[in-house]
C-alpha cells in the first residue's frame, strides 16, 4: 500500500471494518474486484472486539457457574467458585486475537488493500483517507459504507465510562459486590443482567414497555424472565425513567410507571453504576454524505433499497449503518447482496423476518421467521405446535426442563413459518428451521427427517408431530 499521498484507483472502496466491511471486502475480492478497505481501528470492528465474541466468552463463563452450582443434583459436589477476574478477562482476550488474526490473513491472502485510516467521502466517486500518515485520495465507481453503530446514551446524561456505562465498558466491569442498574430490557439489557448476577453483582432492569424484549413472543419471554427471576436478576417493568443524576456514591433515577400522570410522585432509586442499554445509533458523522448527497432516516440511518443502494452514483451502505436488524449476522449478508449487485449478479433480497434471532443467556431463547399471529394478520391458514422440553431427554439431560419449542407453519402448504423457543443450545439448531422456512414445504420435510436421539433439535420434529 502506499501513503505518499498518490491518488489510486479501485473497483470497490469498503469504508469500514466490521462484519458488513470485511466480508462485503472479501465478497468483493472473490468477485474479482479491486478493493479497498479502510478501518481506523481494528478489523472485525464492534462484533469482534466489544460486541458479540467477548459478550458470549463472559456469558459461557456465566454458563459455567450456573453449571457449577446445580451440579449437586448429579452427584458432584464442589466449593464455591473462586472468580478471578482477570483471567476470566484475559481467556476471552485469547478467542478475539485468535480470529482477529485470522481475519487479517483472509484480507491479505484476498488481495483486500487494507488501510489503517478513517474516510469521508468527496462525492461519489471519491473518497479521503485521514490517517497518520497524512490525507491520500482513493477513487473508485462503487463504495460500500459500513461504519457500524454506537450505543445511545441517555438525554442529557453522557456516558462517563465510570458511574454510567455503555455495553463496551461493561465487558471489563467487575460487576461482584456491586449494585447494578440496567436501563433497557433489550438483548444486550438481558445478557449483560445474566452476566453480572453470576459474577457477583446486584442487577435491577428498567424496562418501559410490560416486560423485557418486547416485540419477542411473549410466552417465550414469559418463560426468559421466570429464569432470569430464579436466578437473582430483579425486573421492573413497565416504569419510565424521569431524571437520572450522578454524584461520587453512583446514580439516581427517578421512576413512574410507563403512561403515569405528571402529578405521579417518583421513585427514587439508588445504584452504584448504571448500564445504559437503549439501543445503538449508527456511525454518520465524519463521512461527508452531504457531499454525496446521501439521505438519512430519521433514525440517522442510511436510506437504502432492498440491494443497500442509497439511490446516489454507486454508494451503498450496509449493517448497522443501514438501520434494521443491527446484528452482525444480517450484516455480513447485506454486505454480499449489496456486492454482488455491484457485480452485475442478481442476488436474492434479505427479508428481515427470516433473519434469525437469539439471546444468549441461559437457557437461551431463539426465533425466526413468523409468530403464529404475525402470520394470522397476513391472512395465512397458520397454526402453532409446541412441545415442551421437560419431555426432551436431552434438555432434562443438561437439567433444562422449563423450557419449549413453538412452530408455526402453513396448515395448506405445508410451508414452515416460524420458530421459536427457550432452552438449552437452541442457538445451534436454529440454522436447521431458518432453512426451512426458505422451502415451500420446509415444516413438511422437516416432519419427515431423521433427527438422532437423544437431542434437544429433535424437539423440533417432535413438535411438528404433535396433533
Amino acid at each position: 500500500m502506499s501513503d505518499d499521498g498518490s491518488e489510486r484507483s479501485f473497483d470497490l472502496i469498503v469504508i469500514g471494518g466490521g462484519p458488513a466491511g470485511y466480508m462485503g471486502a472479501l465478497r468483493a475480492s472473490e468477485l474479482g474486484m479491486r478493493v479497498a478497505l479502510l478501518e481506523s481501528g481494528k478489523v472485525g470492528g464492534v462484533c469482534l472486539h466489544q460486541g458479540c465474541i467477548p459478550t458470549k466468552s463472559l456469558l459461557e463463563v456465566s454458563s459455567l457457574i450456573q453449571k457449577t452450582s446445580a451440579s449437586a443434583a448429579n452427584g458432584l459436589q464442589y466449593d464455591p467458585p473462586r472468580i478471578d477476574f482477570a483471567k476470566i478477562m484475559a481467556s476471552g482476550q485469547v478467542v478475539v486475537n485468535r480470529l482477529h488474526q485470522g481475519i487479517k490473513h483472509l484480507l491479505k491472502s484476498g488481495g483486500v488493500v487494507t488501510f489503517e485510516s478513517s474516510g469521508r467521502l468527496a462525492g461519489v466517486d471519491k473518497v479521503i483517507l485521514s490517517g497518520r500518515s497524512g490525507e491520500q485520495i482513493l477513487h473508485a465507481d462503487n463504495i460500500l459504507l459500513a461504519t457500524g453503530s454506537r450505543p445511545k446514551d441517555f438525554p442529557g446524561l453522557p456516558f462517563d465510562h465510570e458511574r454510567v456505562i455503555d455495553s463496551s465498558d461493561a465487558l471489563s466491569f467487575n460487576p461482584s459486590g456491586k449494585k447494578i442498574g440496567i436501563l433497557g430490557g433489550g438483548v444486550v439489557g438481558v445478557e449483560f443482567s445474566q452476566i453480572f448476577t453470576s459474577l457477583g453483582g446486584n442487577v435491577t432492569i428498567f424496562e418501559r414497555e410490560r416486560s423485557i424484549l418486547p416485540g419477542e413472543d411473549p410466552e417465550l419471554v414469559s418463560i426468559l424472565s421466570r429464569e432470569l427471576d430464579r436466578q437473582g436478576v430483579l425486573l421492573r417493568c413497565g416504569v419510565s425513567v424521569g431524571s437520572i443524576s450522578r454524584n461520587d456514591q453512583g446514580v439516581s433515577l427517578s421512576i413512574v410507571p410507563a403512561g403515569a400522570s405528571t402529578e405521579t410522585f417518583p421513585e427514587e432509586i439508588a445504584v452504584e453504576y448504571l448500564l445504559v442499554a437503549i439501543g445503538r445509533t449508527p456511525n454518520t458523522a465524519g463521512l461527508g454524505l452531504d457531499s454525496a448527497g446521501v439521505i438519512l432516516s430519521r433514525d440517522k440511518a442510511v436510506i437504502v433499497d432492498d440491494s443497500g443502494w442509497s439511490g446516489v452514483g454507486g454508494i451503498y451502505a450496509a449493517g448497522d449503518l443501514a438501520g434494521g436488524a443491527m446484528l452482525a449476522h444480517a450484516a455480513s449478508h447485506e454486505a454480499i447482496v449489496c456486492v454482488e449487485k455491484i457485480a452485475g449478479l442478481d442476488p436474492d433480497p434479505i427479508d428481515p423476518i427470516n433473519v434469525p434471532r437469539v439471546v444468549y443467556t441461559h437457557p437461551e431463547m431463539v426465533s425466526v421467521g413468523l409468530t403464529l399471529e404475525q402470520a394470522q394478520k397476513k391472512g395465512l391458514p397458520a397454526i402453532q405446535k409446541k412441545f415442551p422440553l421437560m419431555a426432551n431427554g436431552r434438555s432434562l439431560i443438561h437439567g433444562d426442563r422449563r423450557g419449549i419449542v413453538k412452530v408455526v407453519l402453513d396448515e395448506t402448504s405445508g410451508a414452515l413459518l416460524g420458530f421459536g423457543g427457550v432452552g438449552p443450545g437452541l442457538s445451534e439448531i436454529l440454522p436447521v428451521a431458518t432453512l426451512a422456512i426458505g422451502l415451500p414445504d420446509g415444516a413438511r420435510r422437516l416432519s419427515h427427517s431423521i433427527f438422532p436421539h437423544p437431542t434437544v433439535a429433535e424437539a423440533i420434529w417432535d413438535a411438528l408431530r404433535t396433533r
